[in-house]
Formats: structure tokens, sequence, C-alpha cells
């Protein structure tokens, strides 16, 4: 299991970050914006840090350390809210997710789901669904037990185990298992295997996970490593691998798991794995790595981390094949060194072509499907 460790300097940063964080200001600024707070430029939300750390009045340095963590922060939000969305209908409640964070700046999501289940704030059916989803099953029993007759026939016509969406096979599965009286889950016939079943995001960091073998958790991080998913999945799988697990997807998908570490809080453990990566790496895939750093993270302002000393670290940790490819693209590597000489205290403005030219052909099909 890979976990950052993270200075005492640093877990104090993040704590004060998550308190500010939680202010319902900040919901409110993205709740009020066009785009995500991850997205928007901090100087929208740095006068609400100061606003909220007046201690810190005098220390515009730790002031900007912890306005820097709130996009990652926000990110996390984020992700929590893509795997959860079409339980809350999360339009309802953009403010009443009581997050239980971890001391490391992620969301603790067994225990986010616990004190979502206690609160009154949400519906029963609302409560069951996510103790079904979990895994929970004392919880699920509860709430089903304590549910009205009308509730629980609109759940048993509404969520069927055959549906092709995983949740609600999940929440199907719970229902017909609860409704035969049948005593532990574990009793209970599945439609499918108890793996298929951890495709969902939320259900695969609940309990199910401890309950299947060593060969089928494997054969779950590998798939979801491998197929066309959130990152934050696979940063969930690549933390709970064992060595040998990670050095073999290592092996298959280079350029996939370099991804993850461009992810709070892997960023920390990207020195001491680049180089069992950068073995299997090929030179478009890793000029596509140090392209994906310089334009989604250092032009776009992201400080929670020192990206430009990451670029660096993984060019110097790079094999002599490796740089050789990025030499030689002249205008690309041109720019590589522009980004690597880069002050990080000021925007980076230089220009990427392939992003241009790829702007340049998203607005030629948008005229094109206007003209039409």
């Amino acid at each position: 299991m890979i976990n950052a460790e993270l200075s005492l300097e640093q877990l104090a940063l993040i704590r004060t970050a998550i308190n500010v964080y939680r202010i319902r200001e900040f919901s409110a600024l993205e709740k009020g914006g066009e785009c995500s707070l991850s997205r928007m430029p901090s100087k929208k939300w740095e006068s609400l840090v100061e606003k909220n750390l007046p201690t810190l009045k005098n220390s515009s340095i730790l002031l900007k350390r912890v306005s820097n963590l709130m996009r990652p922060l926000n990110e996390e939000a984020n992700n929590w809210t893509a795997d959860h969305y079409y339980i809350l209908e999360f339009h309802s409640f953009p403010l009443s997710i009581d997050y239980q964070w971890r001391s490391n700046g992620t969301i603790d999501r067994l225990k986010t789901a616990r004190s979502f289940i206690q609160s009154e704030n949400f519906d029963s059916s609302l409560r069951f669904q996510m103790a079904c989803i979990y895994w929970l099953e004392e919880d699920a029993r509860r709430l089903w037990n304590e549910m009205h007759p009308l509730f629980k026939g609109f759940l048993s016509q509404s969520f069927l185990p055959d549906s092709n969406r995983v949740w609600r096979a999940i929440v199907g599965e719970w229902v017909k298992y609860l409704e035969s009286g049948v005593e532990k889950w574990s009793h209970h016939s599945f439609l499918h295997p108890l793996s298929w079943y951890c495709r969902d995001g939320a259900a695969l960091q609940g309990c199910l996970l401890e309950n299947l073998s060593p060969l089928e958790r494997s054969e779950v991080f590998r798939e979801l490593i491998n197929e066309n998913t959130f990152n934050h999945k696979r940063v969930f799988c690549l933390t709970r691998m064992t060595v040998n697990e990670r050095d073999e997807i290592f092996a298959e998908k280079p350029e996939m798991i370099l991804k993850v570490f461009m992810n709070w809080p892997m960023q920390y453990h990207f020195e001491e794995m680049a180089d069992r990566i950068f073995l299997h790496l090929s030179g478009p895939s890793f000029q596509g790595f140090l392209h994906d750093i310089i334009c989604l993270k250092i032009k776009r302002d992201w400080n929670d981390f020192d990206y430009v000393e990451l670029l660096k670290t993984a060019w110097n940790q790079s094999s002599e094949p490796l740089k050789k490819f990025v030499q030689s693209k002249e205008e690309f590597y041109k720019f590589l060194v522009d980004a690597c000489e880069h002050n990080s205290n000021k925007p980076f403005k230089k220009q990427c072509k392939s992003c241009r030219n790829m702007q340049n052909i998203i607005r030629s099909k948008k005229r094109k499907f206007r003209t039409n």
C-alpha cells in the first residue's frame, strides 16, 4: 500500500485548508461561478482564505500555501460527487454533504458514507441506497426495517438485480436479499460475481472489496486501471496494490500510471516510482507526460505542489533514449526548457503548439457545426 509521508508542517497546512474549505462561502463561490473551483483563477478565492484566517494576516507565504491547497481539496470533492451523483440527484444537495477528511487532504469515503447514512437531513430511501452501495449490512438492514412499506415497494420495483447500471444492480440485489429473509448477505445468491459490483466508483471504496479474494481484488484493480476511467479510481487501485501487482501494471500501462502521479497526494511518490515506470515507457508517451505537467499543471497555475521541480525530476530520472526522443522534437524541447527554467511565482505564458493546434481544430469543428 502507498501512503504519502507528509511533514508535520504540511499536515498542519492541510488541516487549516480543510477548515477553510468547509465554509459555505466556498460552496457559494463555486455555485455562482461558470466553472469548478479547481478551474477558477486563484485570485477568486484568495481573499476568502485571508478573511477566514485573520491570524495569518501578516504571513503572506503561509496564506498562499493554504490557498494553493483549495484546488486539490475541491478536486477531491468533485471526484466524490462524480461517484455519487446518481444516488443523490446532487443538484439538490450542494451544501449538505459532511465530508470526512483524512489528514492527507483526501476524503475518507467509508466514514463519509456512514456520516451520510446517520444524517436525518436525507430521506431513508437515499440513506438505504448509500448503505447498499457501501456494503454496510447492519445499516442497510436497519433502514430497511424502519422503512414505510410504500418505499419498500418503490425500491423493489425500481431497482432490479439484472440492471446494466452497476449501482442499480447493487441496490436491487440488496432489496432482493432483505426481502428473502436470508440471515447474511454472504448467503445470498448474487446474479454477478462480487468483483463485478466493484466497477462502481463508490462501491469500489466500500466494504465489498475486503470480502474479495486476493486474486479477485487484483483482477478488479487491473480492470479499472486498464479501462477508460477517472484517474482517482486509478489512484485508489494503485495505493492498494501489492509491490508485485504494481510492477506488473507499470510494465503493461506505464503511460496511464504516470498520470496518477500528477494527482494529490501521489506527487510525493513520483521520484521513488519513476525509475520503475520509465523502464517501460516509449518516447511519445514520455513527451506526453511532460506536456501534461506543463499544460495541465504549470500553465494552469496549480501550486499545490512544485510542478516545475516535478518536471525537472522527470527529465533527470529519464533514460538517454527518452531524452534523445524529446530533444529530437525541437519546438517541444524548447518549450520544455522554458518550463524548467520558469519561476513558479509567476504565470507561465509560453504558448504550446500542440494545444494551440487542438484548439484550432475544435474551433473549426464548432464553426462547421453552426453552419450546418
